[in-house]
């Protein structure tokens, strides 16, 4: 994988993202919140990884093949991790898709701003 292709999923290379931005959640337990003095009572239970992922405007049928390779339960996804500094495969599933649709000519169908989240299991 180069540079050029940060992002796979089942070892399948995905199209380039116009933008990807890393984020790192903190998941806490049941018993975590205030008490009514407001102190706060942590209760950590994990850290998960959240990508959100954006492509520039794409021929429809690139489009399609993107949003099948993520179509589904949950995968084994490829992508450079900020915190480890390094690639790292994890399995995630995909939040909510969308996509734009920007011109659909008999000779060109173009689809724009095609956007989810990769979240980790």
């Amino acid at each position: 994988m180069t540079l050029a292709q940060i992002l796979a999923v089942n070892g399948i290379t995905l199209k380039t993202p116009a933008s990807v931005t890393y984020g790192l959640q903190d998941i806490s337990g049941p018993d975590a919140g205030r008490s009514l003095d407001g102190v706060a009572h942590t209760d950590f239970v994990a850290q998960k990884v959240k990508l959100t992922c954006k492509w520039a405007a794409m021929p429809a049928a690139e489009a399609s093949v993107l949003l099948r390779n993520v179509d589904g339960q949950n995968f084994r996804l490829t992508y450079f991790d900020i915190k480890r500094n390094a690639m790292r495969t994890a399995t995630f599933y995909v939040g909510d898709r969308s996509a734009e649709v920007g011109q659909l000519l008999p000779d060109q169908q173009i689809v724009k701003n095609v956007s989810f989240n990769f979240i980790e299991v």
